[in-house]
């Protein structure tokens, strides 16, 4: 019967091990890349919007030779901080499920502005419909091929199944930690310091566990030099990446350290008790 105790303690510290394992690392995606305001001070940090900024003009320039229009008729027709502010209405679309749509008419009508003053009152029909044609196509540019905003839909409800998931997960796991922690209480209310052993023991092993995770990543991906998309995405990717692991080996080191404690206090309490009952039996025997 005591072996089979013993076992189902065993059982428990182990289920109880993943179980905290499982929620530091769920809570550490929930704070970083499930988290609006993570995502965009990230892009804040990275100089993405001027950098966006700069590309959308870059590419607006390549339709200036096909039109026939000089290049001064670009000027001024976006800024920075359009960008910031429509990337922005893009995020939180993605993250909140709003359906907010990109307005361009702003735009619009300083590249129409600087068309007509460049060609002057005396437009033909023909020419009108040069204009228009090449005012949908910078406006085209601007909202499909730099900001993406065809994938929208299709992250949202990726990120909308997730988030769900891991908020079950999230609250599943704090129920599965709470109720192992008052069994392996209840399996040694005679002698409660195993009980807290065996929680230090679970902090201890979930504690390693995130370390050797986080050594063996650094070891084995060479996160420097990974490269997406461009060099800008691959910098906020490298960056959260970098994060997430420095995040990963900081909760690893306090449930390491916390566990040694717990363990500690434990055998502290068990010499304690071992010493108390020397004690009565050395009185008991004078």
């Amino acid at each position: 019967m005591r072996i089979i105790k013993k076992i189902i303690k065993i059982i428990f510290s182990a289920i109880l091990t993943i179980s905290i394992l499982l929620y530091i690392l769920i809570n550490l995606l929930s704070s970083t890349i499930l988290k609006e305001s993570y995502i965009l001070s990230k892009l804040d940090q990275a100089n993405f919007y001027q950098k966006v900024y700069e590309e959308v003009n870059s590419n607006f320039e390549k339709y200036i030779y096909q039109s026939g229009f000089d290049e001064n008729v670009l000027n001024n027709v976006i800024t920075e901080e359009k960008v910031k502010e429509d990337f922005k209405i893009i995020i939180d679309n993605i993250y909140n499920g709003t359906n907010q749509d990109i307005n361009t008419e702003t735009i619009k009508t300083n590249l129409t502005n600087n068309i007509n003053s460049q060609l002057g009152a005396n437009i033909s029909k023909i020419q009108q419909n040069s204009i228009d044609s090449f005012v949908d196509t910078i406006l085209n540019e601007y909202t499909q091929t730099i900001l993406h905003t065809q994938y929208e839909n299709k992250i949202n409800k990726a990120y909308t199944q997730i988030n769900k998931y891991i908020n079950l997960a999230n609250k599943a796991l704090l129920i599965i930690m709470a109720v192992l922690i008052i069994l392996l209480i209840l399996l040694n209310l005679k002698r409660l310091y195993r009980g807290v052993s065996y929680i230090g023991i679970s902090m201890l092993s979930s504690g390693i566990l995130l370390c050797i995770a986080d050594i063996f990543i650094k070891m084995k991906v060479d996160i420097k030099n990974i490269v997406i998309l461009n060099d800008t995405i691959s910098k906020i990717i490298i960056n959260v990446i970098t994060e997430l692991l420095s995040n990963i080996l900081k909760d690893g080191i306090i449930l390491l350290v916390s566990g040694i404690v717990l363990i500690i206090i434990a055998n502290l309490r068990r010499a304690y008790k071992k010493y108390k009952y020397e004690q009565s039996k050395y009185n008991a025997e004078d």
